[in-house]
């Protein structure tokens, strides 16, 4: 039972990471031609400083590191 909340925090930690990509990206076109690394730290950054994140999501998302956010984007960018 523990293991599949993990799993489905995982997934939703995965989604949002992927969310925030999109809008940043939206939001600065270049972010694409980024290192992942980089990306990893910008998304790092927005959800420690002042952001627009509900409570639930910045729960989900406060717990991961830059390099926590690096694996996300390097396993969805290989899949």
């Amino acid at each position: 039972m523990e293991e599949k909340r993990q799993d489905l925090t995982s997934e939703k930690q995965k989604q949002l990471v992927q969310m925030l990509v999109s809008q940043m990206s939206q939001d600065d076109p270049q972010l694409y031609y980024l290192p992942t690394s980089q990306i990893a730290f910008q998304i790092e950054a927005y959800i420690r400083g002042d952001n627009d994140l509900s409570v639930e999501d910045l729960t989900l998302l406060a717990p991961l590191s830059a390099h926590d956010i690096q694996l996300m984007l390097s396993l969805h960018s290989g899949g």
